[in-house]
């Protein structure tokens, strides 16, 4: 994460020549995703993230590249209560529009390792063959942290 004049960088991915980047603005509470080709020192792309799902948005991890779209997990706010979570929600992230768009909701409950709803964390998510694959941990009563559930959400192509 890095801070600078009020902005934060929410997730960081490079693709073939670019870097992109989910710069919060603190101050103006939204998004942009931005783009560098290259060295340069000016984006490529700087669009707002847009979409009922695009302010769920948090310090999460994202998965992708420009060809498939980028995709992460999270909750809905009206669900992120601690451990009470209720159906996770896979989103994608159009890299050229930065529209966010609920794509699917995984059978709730689920939970992170941190025992709460914080989204998709490193690791626990993979795109492959057109699929997302999420590991997610067991129920805050089993107490166990481990991963024990296993989705797969077969993605729509760009």
């Amino acid at each position: 994460m890095a801070w600078r004049g009020g902005n934060d960088v929410l997730w960081a991915m490079s693709d073939a020549g670019h870097v992109w980047f989910d710069m919060f603005n603190v101050n103006g509470q939204s998004s942009n995703i931005v783009r560098f080709d290259g060295l340069g020192p000016r984006p490529a792309l700087d669009v707002p993230l847009t979409g009922a799902a695009a302010g769920w948005l948090t310090q999460e991890a994202v998965l992708g590249n420009a060809a498939e779209g980028f995709w992460t997990m999270e909750w809905p706010p009206s669900t992120n209560e601690g451990a009470n979570c209720g159906a996770a929600t896979v989103l994608s992230i159009n890299p050229v529009s930065g529209q966010v768009s609920e794509v699917a909701h995984l059978p709730g409950p689920v939970v992170d390792e941190y025992d709460g709803c914080n989204g998709l964390d490193d690791n626990e998510g993979v795109i492959y063959d057109g699929r997302f694959f999420v590991l997610t941990g067991s129920l805050p009563s089993n107490k166990t942290n481990a991963y024990t559930q296993l989705y797969s959400v077969s993605l729509p192509s760009y």
